[in-house]
């Protein structure tokens, strides 16, 4: 189903109106921690496995990352509740881990066809250049 802006944002404030999620995932607490979906919550499961099996660690669970412009020059966006406001553009990703095989920095955000909008892509893409010391990591 394609559906253009105006039908998309018509969507989700209908959903926000009727208290659903947008994408019609069921967010589940677990570990003080709220997971905004069933696939985002098993994926925090495995990796706790993985946890205490050794193979990574040093987990973090919605890691914030500030999105710059150029070095100590962050991007700025609108507030939404003020929109006067400036405030610098961010981030969010469901995990972050360093995997004990390769002593690499792995990314994680966990994703659905529905939730690869046109602004993560560009988020991703800003991410993926400012921070190429992380391997990005898409489950679907």
């Amino acid at each position: 189903m394609n559906i253009d802006r105006t039908q998309y944002a018509a969507l989700a404030k209908e959903a926000e109106r009727k208290g659903r999620n947008k994408y019609r995932a069921v967010k589940v607490s677990d570990d003080g921690y709220t997971f905004d979906s069933k696939r985002e919550h098993r994926h925090y499961c495995e990796l706790k496995q993985l946890v205490k099996a050794g193979a990574i660690s040093d987990l973090e669970v919605h890691p914030k990352f500030t999105l710059e412009w150029r070095e100590g020059v962050p991007f700025m966006m609108r507030s939404k509740k003020n929109r006067d406001k400036l405030r610098p553009l961010t981030f969010t990703l469901d995990f972050a881990y360093i995997d004990s095989a390769t002593d690499e920095r792995v990314v994680v955000d966990v994703k659905s066809p529905a939730t690869i909008t046109p602004e993560y892509s560009i988020k991703r893409a800003i991410f993926e250049r400012q921070f190429p010391q992380f391997k990005f990591v898409e489950v679907m």
